[in-house]
């Protein structure tokens, strides 16, 4: 006869047997699990590494080729550039050397104060009285009247009447354009027939004068009326471009846009739809860079002595 101790014996070690069981099999089913994620992790990160490795020799390419992309696209052109103080300063440099190294003239750099925000009184009247409008004329008006005669002065359609001396002197004058380095007949001498005008603005940091207020407004009344080009870095804090684009009242055939001038590719861009915009009228504008219709305009053969 099986005694009760047989029995208690017998149940202990066959749960003790199950528990090892379960034990070894999850172990093994764990190191199994834990082999095949570490696997796909390490085949993650080498196709991670290698895409980087990639996508860094093709903008070294593509840094190496912009040069040969932009040289001579814009002999002789003359151009102004138009910005706002406070705007991203590599962006305004590789405009500018871009622009130069397509050989462009940059006639001259005019940078829009914080003044023309028209938060001081004083500034609300010089205005006005630039403008020949009233001293209690809204700000927004002042501003898009500005724009208008801005826009008339650079390029070279006549000024409307009562205006007294050039326009872009006034605005220098009463600090509502800072001057630099440019001479006063260098200034007298900008926005003549032909001439190019770019506008830049944005940065990482916020402007005291929002391009809505008077960029995008003087953008308006250029396009149609001169080759004008808008662009803005990667990452603008005031957006200035994508206002541009959803702009109903702007032909998008008559303007340049990009939104990535601070990078070498967003100045061949530049260079580029200029180039179309100055040389070859029928293809028109564009929209261009990270968030455009695409990178860049399709290069035109160089002209060859």
């Amino acid at each position: 006869m099986i005694s009760f101790r047989y029995h208690l014996v017998t149940i202990v070690a066959v749960f003790l047997a199950l528990g090892l069981g379960l034990l070894a099999g999850t172990t093994v089913i764990n190191r199994v699990l834990v082999k095949r994620l570490q696997t796909q992790t390490n085949n993650l990160q080498q196709r991670a590494t290698s895409a980087e490795a990639q996508a860094s020799e093709l903008k070294r390419q593509v840094d190496e080729l912009v040069p040969y992309i932009m040289a001579d696209k814009l002999p002789g052109a003359n151009v102004v550039l138009l910005t706002y103080e406070g705007s991203d300063g590599n962006t305004l440099d590789r405009t500018e050397s871009s622009l130069k190294a397509a050989g462009a003239n940059v006639v001259g750099v005019l940078p829009v104060t914080s003044r023309m925000a028209l938060t001081d009184p004083e500034a609300v009247k010089a205005l006005a009285k630039i403008v020949g409008a009233r001293p209690n004329t809204p700000v927004p008006t002042l501003q898009r009247e500005l724009a208008v005669d801005l826009a008339r002065r650079l390029s070279s359609v006549p000024p409307r009447p009562g205006g007294d001396g050039d326009l872009i002197g006034q605005l220098v004058s009463q600090g509502f354009i800072r001057n630099g380095d440019i001479s006063a007949a260098t200034l007298r001498s900008i926005g003549q027939p032909g001439d190019a005008v770019v506008a830049v603005t944005g940065g990482s940091s916020k402007l005291d004068l929002k391009p809505q207020a008077f960029m995008v407004p003087l953008v308006e009344q250029l396009v149609g009326t001169m080759p004008v080009a808008a662009g803005e870095s990667t990452h603008s804090a005031d957006p200035f471009v994508p206002l541009l684009r959803d702009d109903g009242s702007v032909n998008p055939q008559e303007l340049v846009t990009v939104d990535d001038l601070d990078r070498q590719i967003g100045g061949a861009a530049l260079v580029l739809g200029l180039d179309q915009l100055l040389n070859a009228p029928a293809s028109g504008g564009g929209d261009y860079g990270g968030d455009g219709s695409s990178l860049i305009p399709t290069p035109s053969p160089t002209p060859t002595a």
